[in-house]
C-alpha cells in the first residue's frame, strides 16, 4: 500500500523513473500501477479476495523486475523477486484453508 500511495502522491517524481525504465506511457503507467498497489494492498490487508489479489501483485512484481531491475539493478533486482515469492506463497496458502469453512476434527463424521 505504501508504494502505491507514494506513486499516486508523488506522481511527478515517479514518472521520470518509469520513463528511464522504458515503460510505455509512463504517466498513465504510474497511475495504474499505483492504484493497483494501493487497492490490492488494502484488500490483502483486509483479507478480501486474498488469492486473486496476491496473484495480481505477483504479476506487478514480474513487471518490476523486467523494467526497474533490468535498467537500474541493485534493490530493484532483489526486492521484487522476494515480494513475488511472498505473493505466490500467500496465494497458495489462501487456497488451502478457505475462510468460512469449519474445520473438521479427525475421526468425526
Amino acid at each position: 500500500m505504501c508504494t502505491g500511495i507514494l506513486k499516486l502522491v508523488r506522481h511527478d517524481l515517479v514518472v521520470p523513473m518509469f520513463a528511464r525504465w522504458h515503460v510505455p506511457s509512463p504517466g498513465a503507467a504510474v497511475t495504474i500501477v499505483g492504484a493497483i498497489e494501493l487497492v490490492c494492498g488494502l484488500l490483502l490487508a483486509l483479507g478480501i479476495l486474498t488469492r486473486s489479489v496476491a496473484l495480481v501483485l505477483a504479476t506487478v512484481m514480474v513487471g518490476a523486475v523486467w523494467t526497474a531491475g533490468r535498467v537500474d539493478g541493485g534493490i530493484h533486482v532483489v526486492a521484487p523477486p522476494v515480494l513475488f515469492v511472498l505473493c505466490v506463497a500467500i496465494a497458495w496458502r489462501s487456497g488451502r484453508f478457505p475462510s468460512g469453512v469449519p474445520a473438521r476434527r479427525p475421526g468425526v463424521q
